[in-house]
């Protein structure tokens, strides 16, 4: 959520986040796109604080379809992250297949990616789909 959000701002970091995605969205400096994506992750994160779901859902929904085909680590890691997340809330708001869909999705997309922040990624995921596996 940022230092904006470690202060409990939430509608500040939001305006932030909104910010930079506004201006630089259009970019095709790889740099600049990681900020992007990482707006966008930090903007869903903000939304969750203030229980704002189906607009943490649409922040995160954001990420993966604009960055879901980079081959960047770092966006990529984002993009992880933003399934995991967005399972996190759907289940949450007691969508349970929908949370287990993005999970899988997960799962599947990186359970070969070599980076350790993803494949922790993927084992939290993994460990979610098996404690919902009866839901």
């Amino acid at each position: 959520v940022g230092d904006l959000g470690s202060l409990h701002r939430y509608e500040e970091a939001i305006a932030v986040n909104n910010d930079v995605i506004t201006r630089f969205s259009n970019s095709q400096d790889t740099k600049i796109q990681e900020d992007v994506a990482s707006a966008l992750d930090n903007k869903g994160g903000a939304l969750g604080r203030l229980h704002r779901y189906e607009e943490v859902i649409a922040a995160y929904n954001d990420v993966i379809t604009r960055f879901g085909n980079s081959q960047n680590t770092k966006i990529q890691e984002d993009v992880a992250k933003a399934l995991f997340n967005k399972g996190g809330d759907l289940y949450n708001l007691h969508r349970i297949g929908q949370a287990r869909a993005d999970w899988e999705e997960l799962v599947y997309r990186f359970k070969d990616n070599p980076d350790v922040d993803i494949q922790k990624t993927v084992a939290n995921a993994r460990h979610n789909l098996l404690v919902t596996r009866n839901f």
